[in-house]
């Protein structure tokens, strides 16, 4: 019998060669160093039944299918692209300084918690020294990202102190100008064509690290990064932290407010705060007691409590808030007073010149200065000089300003108003 053959029947699809082996796959005869040998110590060793080069491909192919990039079927559009509206108080009018804007719609909005400092929608930041308005040019770091160095108001050992701090520039455009669903986990921010030195606010998306590794990987893989594909993959629960579900987008307060995720504590005190907050500028019951509410509004990220948790919301942010809006409700009540008081006087009946209120019957103003019954005689005495103003109002009982208030009405009508 020759050495190189195998008297086995049993060995169907295998060569009897011991040299070569028949892959179960392509169905070729190939050299055994084609195949690999699978060595073990419990068990006995082999080689594998489909040669390395069908290995190959089948585990390339299967890697591709896990990498390929596919939608829940159940997809919904829950979460849209928004923009912050900014007010024109914090807007820097850049026609009374010497900077010109590099796009038509560049605007700087003012930093909260920051010492004079302005960011714009193009990600450029002006500083103000003494009156003085200019640019900064800030650094890129090794991955071309612009950032800058700043003084930022914090709280060290009970006392606000300013600190400096870096900030990068796609961050603060996101923070200024685009609406985050989720502050707390979308902490990476694509920029479109995976250009990051472009920090334009409408180039930006926040998103959480799943969501940013598979829009990179798409884009890697095709080049594409469209707006409808990073609102699919910031839609999909599959790239949703593990305490999200479509129930927490559900407005539970006031038709506005929702929770953001499944674990709420709504014993905690940012969540009664939020709640309070949402109460008073959007229950028309509430409203109808203070009316000064009424055109009160919550931001679209505040409407998320996840956003302003604890967690992710420091307690100066809900001080200033607080302020903001403590100040607001003073001011309007003011006004209220101030419109009541005046259209309630203006309804008076008016009775010998004065309005006369006609529930009790006084009339509106100070009472008119009546003349003591010796007033004659004290003011000829005052007159002569054989007594001083100040010993006549001890006498009289009367203070500086209504003596000489009396001496006025005196002298103009020549008779006493008793």
């Amino acid at each position: 019998m020759n050495d190189n053959k195998i008297n086995n029947s049993e060995n169907n699809g295998v060569s009897y060669n011991v040299n070569t082996k028949v892959c179960n796959k392509c169905n070729r005869e190939l050299p055994i160093d084609k195949f690999r040998y699978i060595h073990s110590k419990k068990w006995s060793s082999y080689y594998l039944g489909q040669c390395k080069e069908c290995e190959y491909k089948y585990r390339r192919n299967y890697l591709e299918n896990e990498r390929r990039i596919k939608f829940s079927d159940s997809l919904e559009i829950l979460v849209q692209r928004q923009y912050k509206e900014i007010k024109s108080e914090r807007i820097l009018d850049l026609s009374l300084m010497k900077i010109i804007a590099i796009g038509t719609d560049e605007i700087f909005a003012k930093l909260m918690d920051y010492k004079d400092y302005w960011i714009s929608n193009y990600g450029r930041m002006i500083h103000c020294v003494n009156g003085e308005y200019s640019l900064l040019t800030g650094r890129h770091d090794n991955y071309g990202i612009l950032s800058y160095t700043v003084s930022k108001d914090v709280l060290i050992d009970g006392k606000w102190t300013f600190k400096r701090k870096t900030i990068y520039a796609p961050s603060a455009v996101v923070n200024e100008f685009i609406v985050n669903p989720d502050v707390k986990n979308n902490t990476y921010v694509w920029h479109s064509g995976f250009n990051k030195e472009d920090s334009y606010y409408r180039n930006l998306y926040p998103l959480n690290k799943e969501q940013y590794k598979i829009v990179k990987r798409n884009f890697t893989q095709n080049g594409d990064d469209s707006e409808e594909f990073i609102l699919n993959v910031m839609n999909d629960i599959k790239y949703k932290p593990d305490n999200w579900s479509k129930q927490s987008l559900k407005p539970r307060m006031c038709g506005v407010g929702y929770w953001g995720s499944d674990d709420v504590n709504c014993t905690v005190e940012s969540y009664l705060r939020w709640h309070d907050m949402i109460h008073r500028c959007y229950n028309d019951k509430f409203h109808s007691r203070q009316e000064q509410y009424s055109n009160c509004e919550v931001c679209e990220e505040w409407k998320n409590y996840s956003n302003i948790s604890k967690d992710s919301l420091d307690n100066r942010f809900i001080a200033d808030l607080t302020l903001q809006i403590l100040a607001y409700v003073a001011e309007k009540e003011r006004q209220n007073t101030n419109t009541r008081q005046r259209e309630g006087i203006a309804a008076m009946p008016v009775v010998n010149g004065k309005r006369v209120s006609s529930k009790t019957g006084n009339a509106t103003g100070r009472p008119a200065a009546e003349f003591p019954e010796e007033w004659e005689k004290y003011y000829l005495e005052w007159k002569a000089g054989n007594l001083t103003a100040k010993m006549c109002m001890d006498v009289m009982k009367l203070k500086r300003t209504t003596f000489y208030k009396l001496v006025k009405l005196w002298k103009k009508d020549g008779k006493p108003h008793i």
